[in-house]
C-alpha cells in the first residue's frame, strides 16, 4: 500500500468514525423502549405465574436459546457479512435467497429434533415427563427463533438499522400486550410460549417485507461481481456456527446444571437474576453490535479502521456498561422486589450482585468476539468459546452442587474473565490503538464511587423498590459530574451523546 493509500484510508477512517458512533447512539435510545417492554414482559411472569410454572418457563427458554444458535450455524452472522460488503443488488438478492434456504433447512432440523427429545428434556428440567407437551411447543418456538434470527442478520447486512429497530419494539409490543392479556384471563403457562412465537412470526414477516423492497426482482445479473457459492458459505459458517455452540453454552451453562441439578423453582430464581443482568446486554452491547458487524465487514481490509472501531466500541463499554452494571449490583434486592412483586425471589439477589459486577467482562469479550466474526477469523472465535464454555461448565459443576445459586454465580463471573482474557489475546494485533491506561482509571473512579454510596445507602437506609428511582438519579448524578470534574469525555464522546438524542431534539442543538 502506497503513502497515498494510506493517508486517503486514514481519512476515511477518521470520518466514519462519527457516522459508527452517532449510529450506536441511536440503536441504543430506540433499543431502551424495547428492553423496557422487555422487563414489563418478565415482570408480569413472576407476578401472575406460580414459582415452579416460572421454573419450567425458565428452563424452555435456557433450551430455545442453545437451540436458536444451534440451529442456524452461525447464518445470521454470516448475512450481516456477506450482504455488507457488496453493493450490486442483484448479488445481494441472490446472496439473501442461499441464506433463506440454508436457513429454513437447518431451523426445521433443529426444531424435529427438539420435538424428539421433549420428554428427555421434561425429566432433566422437572424430574417429571407431565411437561413434555410444553418441550413440543417449544420445538416451534424454536423454528421461528431460528429462521428469525437470519432474516434480522440480512436485514442487519443491508445496514437498515432503524427498520431493525422499529420492527424489534412493535413486535416486543404486541407481544408483551397478548401476553398480559392471556395471563390475566388464563394464568396458563403456555401463553407465554405462543407470545414468543407470534413475536418472531411478525419479524420474520416484517423483515420479509423489508428484504423485498430493498432487493430487485429482475433476476438478470448486471455486472461482473463473481456469485458466493454454498461453497463459500460453509466454509465461513460452519467453524462459526461451531463456535456459536460453544459460545451460547457461556451463556446458558450454568443454567444448564442449575437446571439438572436443583429444582425448577431454584432454576426460576436463579434465571431472573441472569435475565435481569442481561438487561445491559439488550440496551447497550446488542445496538453497539448491530452497527459494529456490518460496518466491519464493509471495511474489511482495512485493518486501522477495524482497530479504531474497536477502540471506539471498548471506550463506549466502558462509559456505559460499566456504571449500568455497578449501579445494577447496588439496586438487585429492589429489582428483584419489583419485578416479583414481592420477597419470592430474593435469594437471587447475591447472584445477581455477582454477575453485574462482573458483567464488563463479558461485555468486552461479546465486542471482540463479534469484530472477529466480521473478520472471518473463524479459529480464534472457536478458540475464545471453548475457553470459556469449558470454564462456565467446569466450574458450574464443581460449584453449584455445594454452594448452589451462588456458585452458579461465581462460575459466570469467572466465566467472563477468562473469557475477556482470551478474547484480547487472540485479538491483540486489533488492540494497539486503545486509549490510555489514565482514561480508564478515571472511567473506573467515575463508577465506582456512585456504586460504593447506593450499595451503602440500599444495605444500611432502605431498599424498598420505589429507591431504585432516587438511587439511579443520585448515582447518575454523581457518575456525571465525576466524569466533568475528572475531564473524562472526548469529541467522540460527545458526538456519541448528540447522537443519542431524539432526532426533534438533535437538530434544535448546535453540534
Amino acid at each position: 500500500m502506497t503513502v497515498s493509500e494510506e493517508s486517503r484510508d486514514d481519512a476515511r477512517a477518521e470520518g466514519r468514525s462519527p457516522r459508527i458512533t452517532r449510529g450506536i447512539g441511536s440503536l441504543t435510545i430506540q433499543n431502551l423502549a424495547t428492553s423496557a417492554l422487555g422487563f414489563v414482559f418478565l415482570a408480569v411472569l413472576l407476578r401472575l405465574l406460580p414459582n415452579v410454572d416460572y421454573g419450567v418457563y425458565s428452563a424452555m427458554a435456557v433450551m430455545v436459546g442453545i437451540g436458536s444458535v444451534i440451529a442456524p450455524m452461525g447464518l445470521q452472522y454470516a448475512a450481516a457479512k456477506f450482504l455488507a460488503d457488496v453493493d450490486d443488488k442483484i448479488e445481494l438478492r441472490s446472496r439473501t435467497r442461499k441464506f433463506i434456504i440454508l436457513s429454513l433447512v437447518t431451523s426445521v432440523a433443529a426444531s424435529v429434533i427438539f420435538g424428539l427429545f421433549a420428554s428427555t428434556l421434561s425429566v432433566y428440567f422437572t424430574k417429571s415427563p407431565v411437561w413434555a407437551e410444553a418441550f413440543v411447543i417449544g420445538a416451534l418456538w424454536l423454528f421461528t427463533s431460528s429462521f428469525s434470527s437470519v432474516v434480522q442478520g440480512a436485514v442487519q447486512g443491508l445496514k437498515q438499522y432503524t427498520s431493525l429497530a422499529g420492527m424489534l419494539f412493535v413486535a416486543r409490543v404486541v407481544m408483551v400486550a397478548l401476553t398480559i392479556l392471556g395471563l390475566e384471563l388464563t394464568h396458563n403457562l403456555y401463553v407465554s410460549f405462543y407470545s414468543w412465537i407470534i413475536y418472531f412470526v411478525m419479524l420474520i414477516l416484517w423483515s420479509a417485507r423489508i428484504l423485498l423492497v430493498q432487493l430487485p426482482k429482475s433476476r438478470v445479473k448486471t455486472d461482473s461481481h463473481d456469485s458466493l457459492t454454498y461453497l463459500d458459505l460453509l466454509k465461513y459458517f460452519l467453524p462459526l456456527g461451531i463456535a456459536g455452540i460453544f459460545f451460547v453454552l457461556t451463556t446458558e451453562g450454568d443454567l444448564v446444571v442449575v437446571g439438572g441439578d436443583m429444582n425448577p423453582a431454584s432454576l426460576g430464581v436463579y434465571n431472573t437474576a441472569v435475565t435481569i443482568s442481561n438487561v445491559l446486554n439488550f440496551v447497550l452491547i446488542t445496538p453497539l453490535i448491530t452497527a459494529l458487524l456490518p460496518e466491519a465487514s464493509f471495511r474489511i481490509r482495512n485493518n486501522k479502521e477495524i482497530s479504531n472501531g474497536l477502540r471506539l466500541a471498548i471506550r463506549f463499554v466502558s462509559l456505559s456498561v460499566l456504571p449500568a452494571s455497578l449501579l445494577v449490583a447496588a439496586v438487585s434486592p429492589q429489582l428483584l422486589e419489583l419485578f416479583s412483586g414481592g420477597a419470592r425471589y430474593q435469594s437471587g439477589s447475591e447472584p445477581l450482585q455477582i454477575i453485574a459486577v462482573f458483567y464488563l467482562f463479558f461485555a468486552v469479550q461479546f465486542v471482540i468476539y463479534s469484530i472477529l466474526q466480521a473478520k472471518g477469523h473463524t479459529i480464534q472465535v472457536f478458540l475464545i468459546s471453548a475457553v470459556t464454555a469449558g470454564t462456565i461448565f467446569g466450574f458450574s459443576i464443581l460449584l453449584v452442587p455445594h454452594f448452589g445459586l451462588l456458585g452458579a454465580s461465581v462460575a459466570r463471573s469467572i466465566s467472563a474473565v477468562v473469557g475477556m482474557a482470551a478474547a484480547c489475546y487472540v485479538a491483540r494485533d486489533f488492540l494497539h490503538n486503545l486509549d490510555e491506561s489514565r482514561f480508564y482509571s478515571k472511567v473506573l473512579i467515575s463508577a465506582v464511587v456512585p456504586f460504593v454510596i447506593d450499595w451503602v445507602l440500599t444495605n444500611y437506609v432502605s431498599s424498598k423498590a420505589w429507591t431504585i428511582v432516587p438511587y439511579t438519579v443520585l448515582g447518575g448524578a454523581i457518575f456525571l459530574a465525576l466524569l466533568y470534574f475528572l475531564r473524562v469525555l472526548s469529541k467522540e464522546d460527545k458526538e456519541f451523546l448528540y447522537g443519542s438524542l431524539p432526532f426533534f431534539l438533535r437538530h434544535k442543538l448546535p453540534q
